[in-house]
């Protein structure tokens, strides 16, 4: 499957409308020690930057970005954050993936207790025939460390071959372990075997696009690969080390369903 080169998202309206703390029952001194926490956690160099934003009935109340989004180098300065800066979400991408397989759900094109062969017949290889949609959704699916190269990436007929290469560690449905990756990489290329859309295409059309979540992505653009965080490691010695394998144009634009979506807090 080739790549999909998304079109930059055009400037829509916030989500949420704002209002003020005050008038949605928040107070504001208890909003400002959360602000000076953040700002004591920078400067004791826990992290290089942060944003919040709080919600209630409906209505933005907060919005504030603390530090840097990217830290100096030999040959950049840093970058400060600010609303339009995209962190990086880890595992809060999985029940972004999710939420297309349960759009599909709800479609009729799939249900929870079908087997991913009704779907993607080699699946059944070194003894997974059984692991259906519900061990996927629940950690029970039997290989929890299991995951794909890169170069699988881009690559999504490579893709669905190492999928389909995973090997169990138990009975599917026997345990309930954190699958950090391998479920919901099958889970993309689920998505894309029913519908025949990159998996990227279709959460963006059917999952993210609908809500009117324009600065959330799984696959990040091109165009927007400037507002991206910076992603680190604190060393013992209190240093703020650059993760090389997520400070990458191919990271930013894979979408690793597991842990690779970016967003603007707000969104």
């Amino acid at each position: 499957m080739a790549t999909v080169q998304s079109p930059p998202f055009p400037n829509f309206a916030p989500v949420l409308e704002k209002d003020s703390p005050a008038s949605q029952g928040i107070d504001e001194a208890c909003l400002e020690r959360l602000y000076e926490r953040i700002e004591a956690h920078i400067a004791a160099g826990w992290y290089p930057g942060a944003a919040i934003a709080m919600a209630r009935r409906g209505m933005l109340v907060a919005a504030r970005s603390f530090g840097v989004a990217r830290l100096a180098t030999l040959s950049q300065p840093a970058v400060p954050a600010d609303q339009e800066t995209m962190w990086l979400l880890y595992s809060q991408t999985k029940p972004i993936t999710s939420c297309a397989i349960w759009a599909l759900v709800e479609h009729g094109k799939l249900r929870f207790h079908d087997a991913v062969t009704d779907y993607i017949p080699e699946f059944a290889r070194f003894g997974k025939a059984k692991i259906t949609l519900y061990h996927l959704l629940s950690h029970q699916a039997g290989f929890p460390d299991a995951n794909v190269p890169p170069e699988a990436w881009e690559d999504h007929k490579l893709l669905r071959e190492c999928v389909c290469n995973f090997t169990l560690d138990w009975e599917p449905g026997a345990k309930v372990v954190y699958h950090s990756a391998a479920a919901h990489w099958t889970q993309a290329a689920l998505i894309e075997a029913i519908t025949g859309q990159d998996y990227r295409q279709f959460i963006r059309e059917r999952v993210l696009q609908p809500f009117g979540l324009h600065s959330l992505c799984v696959g990040v653009p091109e165009a927007l690969h400037d507002r991206l965080v910076g992603a680190y490691q604190r060393t013992e010695s209190g240093e703020h080390e650059a993760l090389a394998d997520r400070n990458t144009p191919a990271f930013w634009r894979a979408g690793v369903p597991g842990g690779g979506g970016y967003s603007t807090a707000t969104d």
